[in-house]
């Protein structure tokens, strides 16, 4: 993988807020995968579940601060609707992006990305020479 820089800390904010967040939101015993690949000049994760899924309105709106989505389900989790406005807050502080893609009753994968940086490590690899 590519050397990315962050703030690992903060990062594992963002990365536990996804995974708890689709575990609230799954039915118990479902998969939850987590998953990275390098896009472009990116370093992608993805938090995929097999919830409910959130709808198209909803989407454009679960990054906002107090935003919970308008489910009258009475086995909601609690909670304040800041977890996703502040993963959004670190992603962007690194310089990257957050979204969500969604189908009602197939589930969310949420996505953040993170710039890479490319640098010639070839120094750092032992020499063949003895």
């Amino acid at each position: 993988m590519p050397i990315v820089k962050i703030d690992s800390v903060l990062l594992e904010e963002v990365l536990l807020n996804l995974l708890e967040n689709a575990a609230k939101y799954s039915p118990k015993q479902t998969k939850i995968i987590l998953a990275g690949k390098l896009q472009a000049e990116d370093l992608v994760i993805s938090v995929k579940d097999q919830g409910q899924g959130i709808d198209l309105v909803e989407q454009k709106k679960v990054f906002d601060k107090f935003y919970r989505t308008n489910r009258d389900d009475k086995n909601r989790p609690a909670g304040l609707g800041m977890g996703l406005a502040i993963a959004r807050g670190i992603v962007e502080l690194h310089d990257g992006k957050i979204w969500v893609e969604s189908q009602l009753g197939k589930g969310s994968t949420f996505y953040f990305s993170l710039p890479v940086e490319y640098k010639d490590l070839s120094s750092l690899m032992p020499s063949e020479e003895i």
